[in-house]
């Protein structure tokens, strides 16, 4: 579990900043110290329906809104609408027709894009880059981060010629989305959200820790859902100062915490409910069921009632 909110320029090395070549990724617009504005995206292939990728996607879009005080959503869109001239990582639908699991390419100084045939190794360098992004250092000349397979423990970078110059130690998605929240109201208002999702942190008068894990509770997640997914993520971690990662899972969530589980079906509306604990450890679970179309409207509007 790794826990961010928002910080100073001066630590701009706790994420990923050194993989586009020093391009700025946070602003101070107002000189306070604060990054303000958020120059770095995620655009994803609108094909990708992997929950594990989408899930990843979500903790990234979280990982990002925690590092500002504010930003101009959306932070994560499609690969046709990608700004043009800001830095991004561009996620694409995985090509049964690439010969290896996952690889990170550096194809300028802008944009990296993630490609491979295994949803499930490219998802594990996503999850890496989202949920821990210090400690990378990737080596002068590096033109791609290769993870060959599934099981290994290591993506390994290479340069020219595929030339290998490093490699970089992966951390497996946890089963844990954090601390347990002892202290966590049962009651559960569906039209206040924001009551429910945060909670108090202790000698921070003002802090607010997300408590909410999202599950993706499908065999396939439909792009439009997997969108709105990603901005519920990043508003809630916007308004948050305290965010634990990953709080986005392919599957059922892990106990521990309140629990979000979407289920999108054939259905023509969309309903958000109470639901009974799966796992015993958590205090509520909500359920969000529906067609992908409704679904995607209601868990935005969820989101901002926050």
């Amino acid at each position: 579990m790794t826990a961010v909110g928002p910080r100073t320029l001066a630590t701009d090395a706790d994420f990923p900043a050194a993989l586009f070549s020093g391009e700025p990724l946070f602003a101070d617009t107002d000189g306070d110290g604060l990054p303000d504005r958020l120059r770095l995206f995620l655009a994803v292939d609108p094909r990708l329906s992997h929950p594990a990728l989408w899930a990843e996607a979500a903790n990234f879009a979280a990982r990002l809104a925690a590092e500002v005080a504010a930003l101009d959503p959306p932070v994560v869109h499609p690969l046709a609408d990608l700004p043009p001239d800001r830095p991004a990582l561009l996620l694409h639908a995985p090509d049964p027709g690439r010969e290896i699991a996952a690889r990170l390419e550096r194809r300028d100084r802008l944009h990296l894009h993630l490609v491979g045939h295994s949803a499930k190794a490219m998802a594990e360098i996503l999850h890496r880059l989202a949920c821990r992004g210090g400690g990378l250092n990737p080596p002068p000349g590096w033109e791609t981060l290769e993870l060959v397979g599934e099981r290994e423990a290591c993506a390994f970078f290479r340069g020219d010629r595929g030339r290998r110059l490093g490699r970089l130690r992966l951390m497996r998605r946890q089963s844990s989305p954090g601390e347990a929240e002892d202290d966590f109201r049962e009651e559960c208002d569906l039209l206040r959200p924001g009551e429910t999702v945060f909670r108090a942190v202790a000698d921070e008068p003002r802090g607010r820790r997300l408590t909410l894990a999202f599950g993706i509770c499908a065999p396939r997640l439909p792009a439009v859902v997997g969108f709105a997914l990603c901005e519920a993520a990043a508003r809630l971690a916007l308004e948050a100062t305290v965010v634990d990662l990953p709080l986005a899972f392919a599957g059922p969530a892990p106990r521990g915490a309140l629990i979000l589980e979407i289920r999108p079906d054939s259905a023509s509306g969309a309903r958000l409910e109470r639901a009974p604990s799966t796992g015993g450890g958590a205090r509520a679970v909500l359920r969000l069921t529906g067609g992908p179309q409704p679904v995607a409207r209601l868990l935005r509007l969820w989101a901002e009632l926050a």
